[in-house]
């Protein structure tokens, strides 16, 4: 993979991001109120109806808010199998307490020599977990201040 052209944007692009960025939020908007909808979006070309799945809808937003705001966007693929350094990045824990997690098989990983790559779907998935647990903890928190009245 080649290194990306950065440019920045100009104020035409920006002000075509922002319309466009514009014309993205009224369409999610509507399809929020609908009971049965198709979250890709459709959009005509030359007569023919194209689809954007919804995993683009979102990255063509970040995308838009970042030109709108005058920003270069660069993007980088990310691989099936990442390194541990990138999986601790995306978990924002150090390198060594992600290795512990995956010695300890809580997270799955497959040795490649003497590298270790992290499945991204499964670190994925743990991520998610965390999260719920962590919202659990906290609401769990919550209820019981409530419930000793400690204002909170």
């Amino acid at each position: 993979m080649t290194a990306p052209t950065l440019r920045l944007p100009s104020t035409q692009d920006s002000e075509l991001a922002k319309a466009f960025l514009g014309t993205l939020h009224q369409y999610q908007k509507a399809s929020a109120n609908q009971k049965e909808v198709d979250h890709d979006l459709e959009f005509q070309i030359e007569q023919q109806t194209m689809r954007l799945p919804l995993v683009a809808v979102g990255l063509l937003e970040q995308i838009l808010s970042e030109l709108a705001n005058g920003n270069a966007v660069a993007i980088t693929p990310i691989q099936p199998e990442i390194s541990t350094q990138e999986a601790a990045d995306l978990l924002n824990v150090s390198r060594p307490y992600l290795v512990g997690l995956l010695e300890k098989n809580i997270i799955p990983h497959r040795k490649v020599g003497t590298h270790r790559r992290v499945p991204l779907k499964a670190l994925l998935e743990y991520k998610a977990i965390q999260k719920k647990q962590a919202e659990k903890a906290m609401q769990d928190l919550a209820d019981l201040s409530q419930e000793l009245g400690l204002g909170y």
